[in-house]
Order: C-alpha cells, then sequence, then structure tokens
C-alpha cells in the first residue's frame, strides 16, 4: 500500500510539474490541435468541448487510461511537442550517471563539473530525440514549397529587411539556399524550444497554412513514434 501511494505521489507530482513547464506554451491553437490529435481516443464529442485547458485534457486521457502513474508517456510527448524539448526527468540514468561523477571530484571543482554534466544531459538528451535532423525536415519541407512567399514567412520570424536583401544578393534565383539562410538566422537568434512554434505562426501569416499543417503533422509524428 504504501508502495502505491509513493508512486502516485510521485506520478501527480511529474504530471503538475509538467503542466505547469507547459502553461506559456498551451494556446488556445495548440490546445485545439492536441484535442484534435486525440479526438479518436477521446471518442467523445461532448466531452472534447468540455476540454478548456490542458489539464481538463489530461484529466480525460487519464479517464481514457492511456495516461497513468504506469504509462506516462503521452505527458513526455505533450511536453516534448509543446516546449520543444524533452522533459529532463525523462533521462533519470543519465542524471544519474551525471551526479555519481560529480561526487567523485574534488570538493573545489564540484560546481564546475555540475555544470558541465548539466550540459552534457542535456545535449544528450537533444540527440536522443533527434531534434536536429527534425528541423531540418522542416526546412527541407518548407524551401521545397514556400515559394514566393518565403520573404513573407522571413518577415514573421524577425528577419531584417537588410538581412533579406544581403541573402538575396548572396543567393539568387536560389531559393532553397534562401530559405536555409533564413532558417540559420533565426536559429542563431531565438531559443531552441521556441523555434517550431514560431516558424508555425510565421508560416500562417504568410498565408501558407497548409505548409504550417505539414510542419505540424511532422512534429507530432516524431514526438510519437
Amino acid at each position: 500500500t504504501m508502495a502505491l501511494e509513493n508512486s502516485s505521489s510521485d506520478y501527480e507530482l511529474l504530471k503538475a510539474r509538467i503542466l505547469n513547464g507547459c502553461l506559456n506554451y498551451a494556446d488556445q491553437r495548440e490546445l485545439d490541435y492536441l484535442k484534435k490529435c486525440y479526438a479518436d481516443i477521446i471518442n467523445s464529442k461532448r466531452r472534447l468541448e468540455c476540454i478548456k485547458s490542458l489539464y481538463d485534457l489530461v484529466v480525460i486521457l487519464e479517464k481514457r487510461a492511456v495516461i497513468s502513474s504506469e504509462n506516462t508517456k503521452l505527458l513526455y510527448d505533450i511536453y516534448l511537442y509543446l516546449t520543444g524539448f524533452p522533459y529532463l526527468d525523462e533521462c533519470p540514468k543519465k542524471l544519474h550517471h551525471v551526479y555519481n561523477d560529480i561526487q567523485e571530484i574534488e570538493a573545489e571543482t564540484e560546481i564546475k563539473t555540475l555544470k558541465k554534466g548539466i550540459q552534457k544531459l542535456n545535449l544528450s538528451s537533444t540527440e536522443q530525440c533527434n531534434e536536429d535532423s527534425l528541423h531540418q525536415k522542416v526546412y527541407s519541407i518548407i524551401s521545397a514549397d514556400i515559394g514566393k512567399k518565403w520573404k513573407d514567412m522571413a518577415r514573421g520570424l524577425n528577419i531584417k529587411e537588410s538581412e533579406l536583401d544581403d541573402i538575396t544578393l548572396k543567393h539568387p534565383k536560389d531559393l532553397k539556399s534562401q530559405v536555409f539562410s533564413v532558417f540559420q538566422i533565426f536559429e542563431e537568434r531565438e531559443d531552441k524550444r521556441d523555434l517550431m512554434r514560431m516558424i508555425c505562426n510565421a508560416l500562417e501569416s504568410a498565408r501558407r497554412n497548409d505548409l504550417r499543417q505539414k510542419v505540424e503533422k511532422l512534429i507530432f509524428n516524431s514526438i510519437s513514434a
């Protein structure tokens, strides 16, 4: 009984942390998209209409037995989709190794090693989720189909007019190189966890919702695989 209580308590804490971490990302558009993705599982129009927040969605998915203390994968998937980053607790073994390394070093270097260990852990998590590969796939899809709207999309990514002029001069009549140059500038400036969200919004502002939907589908498939 005590073990069950501890398991339940750990799960509730994990759920609370994940939901809290998604607060700044779960706007109405993203919530509607997630509702659409899980509509078949929820299998109730009335239930779908009752979902007004990410918390409501998780509660209903719990009732459908696809999220529980024994099955937390969907929680991690939702967090990764909304934030663009894997949840740190997804890698407890790697974290354990990092802290073991820290305990073995001299006290005066402990803080520096902790920082290095955390940086390595973050890098490993990113590699594990093939984030760079996903970004390249998204960029390729967009560059192949954005056409004349590439500058509108670039403006939505906060690329300056002078930078657009430089890109055009550097890669005349080479749309693919122009688009990849935009994404290179964009990646250097923005927080990685916001890249995919900002790209989707930029595609919408460029009136290329068809491309936005393709990108969203690719992102969702990558975290559900």
